[in-house]
């Protein structure tokens, strides 16, 4: 048993703590081997909120199953128990992730490894700090317990939703490091319903949007790209950490992950790849970004606007 993997288990359905065991022993008896394992940690759902919390547990394993074979025996093992999937991120009696598998980086419809997750979870990071805290993520090449202090100064910083208006906004400060959620086409409803749930700040210019209950908004008062930045700084009294800029997706937002430059050589124009060394890339969608006249723009519009907030 060669193959040195990582294993997410969670359940909220039913007599928790016994579905984890239960999924424990059906993998040992596929002769995959535990050889480490997490405390059972209690965890908030993340996505979907009209659910009971979760019991969530880390596992160290050797296999000698590849891949595909072992994410067969994880999908028999989760029908055996009963898992029903019938809303997205909802409740379910055993879910098991494959979130390591060694070094390998996988990315197929069916199967990603890593575990594409894995960086905004705090549930998954803090057992693997736990047992394996030393371990290497094999894309973002930092340790588990790196990520993890990421992940709570990611945290700390506010969130924003922004109305359908407020795209270029949207796209600065992703750019700058800031988790925004935007979608064109979600109606105030929704905004107001994301609002509420998850606690992110609303920008919008509709000053009747901004009245209503149960949110955190900001009504935006300026109708210019920079004086709207300045009052968002300003009110909010936020500020950017330069290490932050170009560090998420402008399309999805999504963390960039960095990439070695012969892995991009096929995928973008000979000239760019002779001129750059350093490039990053979104997972999600499948986009490369590098150090031209983008960025130049956004770094060039953040030492204008910098002047302006200091």
């Amino acid at each position: 048993m060669n193959n040195r993997c990582f294993l997410g288990l969670g359940s909220n359905l039913g007599d928790k703590k016994e579905n984890l065991r239960k999924a424990k022993e059906l993998l040992i008896q596929k002769n995959i081997k535990i050889i480490n394992e997490s405390t059972i940690y209690e965890t908030k759902p993340m996505y979907y909120s009209e659910q009971d919390n979760f019991l969530n547990q880390v596992i160290e394993v050797k296999t000698d199953y590849q891949p595909d074979e072992l994410l067969e025996i994880i999908s028999e093992i989760e029908k055996k128990l009963k898992r029903v999937r019938k809303i997205k991120y909802g409740p379910r009696t055993i879910d098991i992730d494959i979130l390591f598998y060694g070094d390998k980086i996988i990315m197929r419809e069916n199967l990603i490894i890593p575990h594409h997750r894995i960086i905004e979870r705090e549930f998954v990071l803090e057992p693997l700090c736990e047992i394996a805290g030393d371990f290497i993520h094999p894309e973002h090449r930092k340790t588990m317990c790196e990520l993890k202090e990421e992940l709570i100064r990611e945290n700390r910083k506010t969130k924003f939703l922004c109305d359908a208006m407020l795209g270029d906004i949207a796209e600065w400060l992703r750019l700058t490091g800031f988790f925004v959620f935007y979608n064109p086409d979600a109606d105030d409803n929704e905004l107001v319903r994301l609002s509420s749930e998850k606690g992110y700040i609303l920008l919008t210019r509709d000053k009747e949007l901004s009245k209503r209950k149960n949110i955190n908004a900001l009504y935006i008062e300026s109708k210019e790209f920079k004086g709207t930045i300045r009052e968002i700084f300003k009110k909010l009294k936020l500020s950017i950490d330069e290490k932050d800029i170009f560090s998420r997706c402008p399309i999805c937002g999504e963390k960039l992950i960095d990439i070695d430059k012969d892995e991009v050589k096929l995928f973008i124009p000979i000239r760019i790849y002779e001129e750059h060394d350093k490039f990053k890339m979104c997972r999600k969608c499948e986009k490369i970004y590098w150090k031209g006249e983008k960025y130049k723009n956004l770094y060039n519009q953040y030492l204008e606007i910098k002047d302006i907030l200091e």
